[in-house]
């Protein structure tokens, strides 16, 4: 089964949110299962759905409608493998961008980049301006705070002649 992750879900918590959900979903449907085969009757019907929905909002097209059990499991395995392995970015800002942001964030690193890329922002507010990126074990400072420092004699000159 082929799946792409949506930009919605950006953060390896978000990721995780969306496996327990499909665990739930894959549960319900084995409980619903096994009672249609007794002939014990469903009351999950609506519970299955409306789980069966917020899936769908996650996951997009690979989890909308009726997901049958076996393509269920499929993408279980593959959020868990997303999970494990998926390429981490941690993006330090100033102040956290909002959700339209963050998500533009999240489609560009995995256009660009990798497209199973998990994106983590960090808020500190000692940038004064700019952001750092973390990936791997790099680091890549564009602060306002790191330009300063970087031209610290620069900057004492000029005030010096002020």
């Amino acid at each position: 089964m082929e799946f792409k992750l949506p930009a919605a879900i950006g953060s390896p918590e978000q990721l995780q949110e969306a496996l327990v959900k499909l665990e739930s979903y894959i549960d319900l449907c084995s409980r619903r299962s096994v009672k249609q085969r007794t002939g014990a009757g469903s009351g999950d019907d609506e519970q299955l759905r409306g789980l069966g929905e917020q899936l769908g909002e996650m996951l997009g097209e690979a989890a909308a409608g009726n997901l049958p059990a076996e393509q269920a499991e499929q993408l279980k395995g593959r959020l868990e493998e997303l999970v494990r392995s998926a390429p981490r970015i941690h993006l330090t800002l100033p102040e956290l961008p909002p959700a339209g942001l963050k998500q533009q964030v999240v489609s560009w690193v995995r256009t660009n980049l990798s497209p199973d890329a998990l994106v983590v922002f960090h808020r500190n507010r000692a940038l004064a301006g700019g952001f750092a990126v973390r990936a791997g074990s790099r680091v890549y400072d564009f602060s306002f705070r790191k330009r300063l420092l970087d031209q610290s004699a620069a900057v004492a000159r000029i005030l010096n002649d002020v």
